[in-house]
This record gives structure tokens, sequence and C-alpha cells, in this order.
């Protein structure tokens, strides 16, 4: 019997590679739907699948999440990963707080270490590969 899949994803690109991705793996076992927050198809999308498969960057909390993936759905997260070129791109593009009258004077408060709160967590990158062992 055929399973039904939908990847669930930010950007519709995206969406379109896991889907493919998981398509080639599964064959005709499998039909697989993309969906995407970015562009909303995700509001369209109905609630019947077998399994659900949601990159970690879709929604900011389970809530929104739940708004689309039944709770007792069968959910696997894809965990996104950016390559470090885009992420020191992503760093250079943030643009910094307009400096503001705060009480007692002095700037507004920034994240421990300066650097955006999304972006301070991420490890340092050693010579080699970049990775670190599983």
């Amino acid at each position: 019997m055929k399973k039904n899949v939908a990847v669930i994803s930010l950007d519709a690109y995206a969406g379109q590679f896991y889907a493919q991705q998981v398509q080639e793996l599964f064959g005709d076992r499998i039909a697989v739907c993309s969906y995407s927050v970015r562009d909303g198809s995700v509001e369209h999308m109905p609630r019947k699948y077998d399994l659900y498969m949601v990159t970690t960057d879709a929604f900011d909390s389970l809530g929104d999440m739940h708004r689309y993936v039944p709770i007792d759905g069968e959910m696997m997260e894809i965990h996104v990963t950016l390559r470090w070129d885009v992420v020191h791109r992503q760093k250079g593009s943030v643009r910094q707080p307009e400096r503001q009258d705060v009480p007692g004077g002095g700037d507004p408060p920034q994240p421990a270490g300066g650097e955006p709160a999304g972006l301070r967590s991420l490890p340092s990158r050693r010579a080699g590969a970049g990775y670190e062992p599983v």
C-alpha cells in the first residue's frame, strides 16, 4: 500500500528538494507532496498524510506546527543546516538596532557576546571539515 508523505518547509525550493530526495529514496512506495510556509501553500494542505516531514526552520513553535500537523499524526524533523559562508553572510546582513534613548543613557541592551541571538550559539569553526563528530 502506497504511503502519503507531506514535506513542510519554510522555503518552497528547499521543500521541493527534500521531497525529491525522499521520493527517490522510496520510489513508488510513497507519494510525496511539498508545502511551504513562506509561499502560503501550507494553508491549503489537506490533513490526510501518513507522515509529515517538517524542517526545523518551518515553524516558530509547536503550536504553529499543530495548526497544520495533527497532534496524533506521525511526524519527523528535517534538520536544516547551513554552510559556513551562508552563516557569515547572514551575520553581516543582520541590522543592528538604531541607537535609542535608553533610561540612564547608552546603547540598547545587546545579546551576550554582541551577536544576534540566533547565531551566537553556533560552534566555532575548526580547521578541516567544520563538522563535529557524532
